[in-house]
């Protein structure tokens, strides 16, 4: 739904859709549009790719390491 942060990254991003909140026929018709015109394909492939580029351990392990580095 159009939650402020989620529908900046989904955009930013482009791996997701967009919809009115508490409107179920603003929901489908995005929906429908996807299946329509193939977009699930382009946004599937973009949110893998954000998910491996961004949310992996390789990359959230240098994070926590500096984290307990910069504890001690």
């Amino acid at each position: 739904s159009n939650c402020n942060s989620l529908e900046r990254m989904i955009t930013e991003w482009k791996n997701g859709i967009v919809y009115r909140h508490n409107s179920p026929d603003d929901f489908s018709d995005k929906v429908l549009n996807l299946i329509k015109t193939e977009e699930y394909k382009r946004i599937g492939q973009n949110g893998k790719k954000h998910v491996i580029s961004k949310y992996n351990w390789d990359i959230s392990v240098l994070s926590l390491l500096q984290a307990y580095k910069n504890m001690s």
